[in-house]
């Protein structure tokens, strides 16, 4: 008996442990401990800019230790079929080239899923001091990536209601 409670107390403890790692999710999407990074992104009416109940989402998921170190990145969501998509770093104010940039890019499936997931090196850390949205945290986007030109960092197309776009910033030193 006494196994059997103390394997439910130990399988409870790990749960615990393992969901408090990925549920942050304040205003600012950074671990305190340097651990990981989420942004809950969501598709928004274009004029109202209130989140689309059953709209395209994605939940976006960075190890966050430093802005140089290589980054483990998951992407899991829903929006338009079969479309290029870019993950982008919106530093405001518009076009997004005041120290965003590109930070990968992926293809839904047929029926609009994405999963991506990857190791890669960003270019310098969120929030960029040229952000209108700096110290706080900055804003990743996930928009078509022919609405997104990567050589000048900035947004080239205004099509809203096609993009997947931030509810909480995010920090990376």
């Amino acid at each position: 008996m006494k196994k059997w409670i103390f394997s439910i107390v130990a399988v409870i403890m790990l749960v615990s442990c393992i969901a408090s790692a990925f549920a942050f999710t304040g205003n600012v999407g950074a671990d305190p401990s340097g651990g990981s990074c989420v942004a809950n992104l969501v598709q928004k009416d274009p004029i109202t800019f209130i989140p689309v109940p059953d709209g395209y989402n994605a939940k976006v998921i960075l190890s966050c230790a430093c802005s140089a170190c290589p980054m483990r990145i998951n992407i899991v969501g829903k929006a338009q079929a079969n479309i290029q998509y870019s993950l982008i770093y919106y530093a405001d104010p518009w076009a997004g080239n005041h120290g965003g940039y590109q930070i990968a890019t992926f293809r839904s499936d047929t029926k609009g899923y994405i999963r991506y997931a990857g190791q890669l090196r960003i270019w310098g850390a969120i929030p960029n001091p040229a952000d209108a949205n700096y110290p706080t945290g900055g804003k990743l986007w996930i928009v078509p990536s022919t609405d997104y030109n990567p050589a000048t960092n900035s947004m080239i197309a205004w099509n809203p209601a096609n993009y997947i776009l931030d509810t909480n910033l995010v920090k990376i030193p």
